[in-house]
C-alpha cells in the first residue's frame, strides 16, 4: 500500500508511531520520527509512496496520522447514551454493569439497560468505604482487648465488627 505524501502533514508507520513530513528534496522526503526511542533530531528519508530508503519496513509510512480520541470515564458520563461516540457505547454496554440512569433526582440504580438514545447511563462508581476504630475495651477476665472497628459507606453508617485481640 502506498500513500501521496505532502510537507507537513503527519503518518502513521508501519511500527505504529507518529512520523511528520517536513522537507522535500527530489526525489525523496525528509521525515522526522516521534516514538519508538527513535531519536527525534534525526530525520529519515522516504520516497513519494511513504517507503522508507533504509529497507526497513517499520518506518514506512502507512497512513495519515489521527489522534487518538480520549479514553471516557464510563463512571462519569453526563451525556445521553445518542450522543456518545460509538467507541463510548460499545464499552459502556461492554462493561456489563452495574448501571445507573440519570432521573430528575439525580442517579438511579438501573437493572437492565436498554440503551435507549435519550437517557444517560453511566457505570455506577465505586462506593466510598471508610472504617474507623471507635473504641477499645480490654477485658480483666479473658486477657484479650476488644476492638470495635466501623464501616462507613459513602459517608453513611453501614456496619461495625468487633476483633477480640490478646494483651
Amino acid at each position: 500500500m502506498s500513500i501521496k505524501l505532502e510537507v507537513g502533514k503527519s503518518y502513521k508507520t508501519r511500527g505504529g508511531w507518529k512520523a511528520v513530513v517536513y522537507k522535500y528534496s527530489d526525489p525523496t522526503y525528509c521525515v522526522v520520527h516521534y516514538g519508538n526511542g527513535h531519536d527525534e533530531t534525526t530525520p529519515i528519508w522516504h520516497y513519494k509512496d511513504g517507503c522508507c530508503n533504509l529497507g526497513c519496513q517499520i518506518y514506512d509510512l502507512i497512513a495519515e496520522w489521527e489522534e487518538p480520541m480520549p479514553e471516557v470515564d464510563l463512571t462519569k458520563i453526563t451525556t445521553p447514551f445518542g450522543l456518545l461516540d460509538k467507541d463510548t457505547q460499545e464499552r459502556l454496554k461492554a462493561h456489563g454493569g452495574p448501571y445507573e440512569w440519570a432521573d430528575r433526582g439525580g442517579w438511579c440504580n438501573c437493572p437492565k439497560a436498554v440503551w435507549a438514545e435519550a437517557l444517560t447511563y453511566r457505570v455506577k462508581p465505586e462506593p466510598f468505604v471508610q472504617y474507623k476504630k471507635t473504641d477499645w475495651v480490654t477485658s480483666k477476665y479473658t486477657g484479650f482487648g476488644y476492638e470495635i472497628t466501623e464501616k462507613f459507606v459513602d459517608g453513611k453508617y453501614d456496619s461495625y465488627t468487633v476483633d477480640m485481640v490478646p494483651f
